[in-house]
């Protein structure tokens, strides 16, 4: 009779039409199905209640679960699962994610603590997303194969190559090699902040760390040593060498300067505060002269060929300064064709 109870009772889970799901009843279940078992309609029965749900569900290698038609499916293989045409949304501020396989199971997502998410690549972890920073921890990392990388900060910070260490290694900031026999290797432009308009450009600067003045484990200060300005003036700032080292007064700069100058042509010196030094040679180097310069623009030469003359406007000569007190220093061309200027000048 038992039997026969039960074979009815499957017997109308499998008719066409019938209403066995449209409402919650218990049955003696059977053990053994063999065909397809559907509510009377598309989203028309659940399985199980609130309050009595399934203990396990066990599927096969191969199985698909299948939403709305194929619209998201998940297909189970040999130790993965496969999802296609959705994804996984887990909540805001969810305590763990999952290990998701990549390709091999050593490499997923993980939760090592609290705020942190970090990334395994090939069993070991490769990158740490927390609430302040962001670690990568590669022997190479590869931004990109086109274009330009940009690294953005809110306010001024370093950006640092190398760990602090009490045997800090050292480093190297380099440009493409070539590749191939005989293959020249590229050039590396390192280029400081652009103004707008009228407006110049940044400095750029080169920064050592001097002795301090007592033992400590403080990290002694930076100080600029080697200054590019944007109109290409290069200023220095060393210690002396004594045994108590003594910072400069200021930065002593160079003018450095080749230029096409064409007969009565002028080329403008940078003002000076105290004094300056320079040297200057033309005329295929049948012309040259090394001078002096004061506060005032006072020009002394030395070493310099007859056809130079100082603080004067003179024909057929090489003017360093053309009027008896001049600041800025003009070196004007009078020597009756267009010239190459080499001009070099330290200033303070």
């Amino acid at each position: 009779m038992k039997r026969l109870s039960a074979f009815l009772i499957a017997a109308c889970l499998l008719l066409p039409g019938t209403a066995a799901f449209a409402q919650t009843k218990i049955y003696p279940a059977p053990r053994r199905f063999s065909d397809t078992i559907a509510p009377a309609t598309n989203d028309g029965a659940a399985l199980g209640t609130v309050d009595l749900g399934w203990s396990d569900v066990h599927l096969a290698t191969g199985a698909v679960i299948n939403w709305a038609n194929g619209e998201t499916t998940i297909t189970g293989a040999a130790d993965s699962l496969t999802l296609a045409g959705g994804q996984f949304v887990f909540p805001a501020g969810t305590l763990s994610l999952p290990s998701v396989a990549v390709g091999e199971a050593d490499t997923g997502l993980y939760r090592s603590a609290v705020a942190q998410l970090d990334i395994t690549l090939g069993g070991a972890r490769s990158v740490t997303f927390a609430a302040s920073s962001i670690d990568v921890l590669h022997s190479n990392i590869n931004f990109g194969a086109s274009g330009d990388l940009r690294l953005y900060r809110e306010a001024a910070d370093i950006f640092q190559q190398g760990q602090d260490s009490a045997t800090p290694a050292a480093q190297t900031f380099k440009g493409p090699d070539g590749s191939g026999t005989d293959k020249a290797g590229g050039d590396m432009t390192y280029a400081c902040g652009r103004g707008t308009g009228t407006a110049l450009g940044g400095n750029c600067y080169i920064a050592t760390a001097p002795a301090g003045a007592a033992s400590n484990s403080t990290q002694n200060a930076l100080v600029n040593r080697v200054a590019v300005g944007p109109t290409g003036v290069v200023g220095f700032s060393p210690q002396d060498v004594a045994a108590t080292p003594v910072e400069p007064t200021t930065t002593l700069k160079l003018f450095a300067y080749n230029k096409s100058v064409a007969d009565d042509g002028i080329v403008t010196l940078p003002a000076v505060t105290s004094n300056a030094y320079g040297f200057v040679s033309t005329n295929g180097g049948a012309t040259y002269s090394h001078f002096t310069v004061g506060a005032t623009g006072t020009v002394t030469l030395f070493n310099n060929t007859v056809d130079v003359v100082a603080n004067a406007d003179t024909d057929a000569k090489l003017d360093i300064g053309t009027a008896a007190t001049q600041e800025p220093l003009q070196v004007k061309n009078r020597l009756g064709s267009t010239q190459i200027l080499n001009i070099l000048f330290w200033y303070d």
